[in-house]
């Protein structure tokens, strides 16, 4: 299983739930859902 980016090096899934893990998702949804529905 390789190392992922939304995690801490150790492999700990506290950064997913804290706001380093979900601030990156956060600006990318909308502008997911804004292109879909210009679209």
């Amino acid at each position: 299983m390789p190392p992922d980016p939304r995690t801490s090096p150790d492999g700990s899934p506290r950064v997913l739930a804290g706001p380093l893990g979900a601030a990156p998702p956060a600006p990318q949804v909308p502008r997911a859902l804004r292109t879909a529905s210009a679209t």
